[in-house]
């Protein structure tokens, strides 16, 4: 006889019952025999059940069958049933961590909020400059345009315009030629506005400061002494942007910047170091 140990419902007592017999056979009533938990269903007689979507199985130390499937971090992927690894720099898993897609590079547009606006600005200042060029062009010969000083006027702000246009250049898709541009544009835009308004300055201060003194004009006032003097000023940029550009090669740097969420109820998973690893 086949016997199964299980308690009595009725006494609550537990006794041995016959399930099952051997004559020239094996019969067993499958329904009569009560298992582990007190439960009629049949355990599944194996070590470790197969490992979910993103686990792999984690072998324990003398077991060649028996494993704990454990989850891969949330930038690994699967290499092997045993193994993960971190995605390259820039790449990310599948859902399935199967393996690494690359991440879609993402850079200011002109179309973008912070960008529309800056550049609407810097367009209303080129209409507004262009209009004041306009003017000059107008009433060039004015005793008002000669005294201003037109020709460093012009300079002045053609150096405003120069700078206006910078805007849409630092907006632009980064490139190693617009990241070049960046450099030299910028500088090169305010050296034309400052060494005009220095150059300009100077003139006014040294014509008021000479009158106080003497009747006679002061050296170097003339327009073609003044735009020499202010061409100096600003060619000597162009070559310390050159040198800069050559020592410091410009290139393009993908920066990653991703942003985990990581759910309250699953820190317990992570150990100390994985989490500090994981949060920044």
């Amino acid at each position: 006889m086949i016997m199964n140990y299980q308690r009595n419902r009725r006494t609550r007592e537990y006794e041995y019952k016959v399930v099952g017999t051997w004559n020239s056979g094996l019969q067993v009533n499958h329904s009569d025999i009560i298992w582990a938990g007190d439960t009629k269903d049949v355990p599944r007689s194996r070590c470790s059940d197969p490992c979910q979507e993103g686990e792999i199985k984690n072998m324990q130390k003398g077991e060649q069958c028996c494993w704990i499937c454990t989850r891969c971090n949330p930038w690994e992927y699967i290499k092997d049933e045993k193994t993960c690894e971190p995605c390259e720099t820039g790449l990310w898993p599948y859902p399935n961590k199967t393996g690494c897609f690359s991440l879609e590079v993402q850079h200011m547009t002109w179309t973008d909020l912070h960008a529309v606006i800056p550049m609407a600005l810097s367009a209303l200042g080129i209409m507004a400059t262009s209009f004041v060029i306009a003017l000059f062009v107008m009433f060039n010969s004015t005793p008002v345009v000669m005294a201003s000083g037109r020709e460093l006027s012009y300079m002045l702000l053609g150096g405003c315009v120069f700078c206006y246009f910078n805007t849409f250049v630092l907006l632009a898709p980064p490139s190693p030629v617009i990241c070049a541009i960046q450099r030299f544009g910028v500088g090169f835009g305010f050296s034309v506005v400052y060494s005009s308004l220095l150059i300009k300055t100077n003139r006014i201060s040294r014509i008021f400061e000479s009158a106080r003194r003497s009747a006679k004009r002061p050296p170097f006032i003339s327009p073609k002494s003044q735009i020499i003097m202010t061409l100096v000023l600003i060619l000597i940029q162009p070559p310390v942007i050159v040198v800069v550009v050559g020592v410091v090669v410009v290139v393009v740097v993908v920066v990653v910047a991703i942003l985990i969420i990581v759910i309250l109820d699953d820190l317990e998973e992570y150990s100390s170091a994985e989490l500090q690893l994981f949060l920044h």
